[in-house]
């Protein structure tokens, strides 16, 4: 449970906060209204740490009888401390459709193949998707079992879990099977028989 406070609206300012360890926030709840909070930064980092796939979190604030469910919706860094700035998050349902990046996964690759010169590439990591919060998966499985070389999967491809719908454009190509260039085996062979006779000392003439 990530517990946060209300931020007082005459509080400290939030580079003040941060000095004390505090890290101002902001909920955007389901009637799309806005509520400043603050939280330690130790107990942000656990609650991302124990967030699920979706980035969900359980979140209670001081005050209020009953928790609620947010997504980590941004997430401001210092460009030059790498530090947390300032966290967005977004209060759902089990039954809110929400927009989501889920991380893909090629099944069924036959490493094998990779050692005869034939490479399985991942053009992107992930795609973008929208459901209903209880029933989008962790991640989506994409088979690449029979890929042949030259062809491709592209986002329009993959079946989805009943109720996700596709966000990105089903035309971005996902996964491609292309052979690595081999070594010319004889012109190596022709490299190494010039860099042997270099290496052979010249003859000068003279007998010991």
């Amino acid at each position: 449970m990530f517990e946060v406070q209300r931020r007082p609206a005459q509080g400290a300012k939030p580079k003040q906060m941060r000095k004390k360890g505090l890290l101002p926030m902001a909920l955007v709840e389901r009637n799309h209204q806005t509520v400043m909070l603050q939280a330690p930064v130790d107990s942000l980092r656990r609650a991302i740490q124990g967030a699920d796939g979706h980035g969900m979190i359980d979140l209670s604030i001081q005050g209020e009888e009953q928790s609620r469910k947010a997504i980590i919706r941004d997430v401001q860094l210092d460009p030059l401390k790498h530090q947390i700035i300032t966290v967005t998050l977004q209060e759902v349902s089990d039954e809110d459709e929400i927009k989501l990046d889920l991380p893909i996964v090629a099944v069924g690759h036959n490493e094998d193949s990779d050692a005869q010169g034939i490479q399985l590439t991942a053009a992107i990591d992930h795609i973008k998707v929208k459901g209903k919060a209880a029933t989008l998966p962790d991640h989506i499985e994409v088979d690449v079992s029979n890929l042949h070389v030259g062809q491709h999967i592209n986002a329009g491809d993959v079946a989805l879990p009943e109720g996700v719908q596709l966000i990105s454009s089903p035309d971005a190509t996902l996964f491609t099977m292309t052979v690595v260039a081999q070594p010319d085996l004889q012109e190596t062979d022709a490299e190494a028989d010039k860099v042997a006779a270099d290496e052979v000392p010249a003859s000068t003439g003279e007998e010991a």
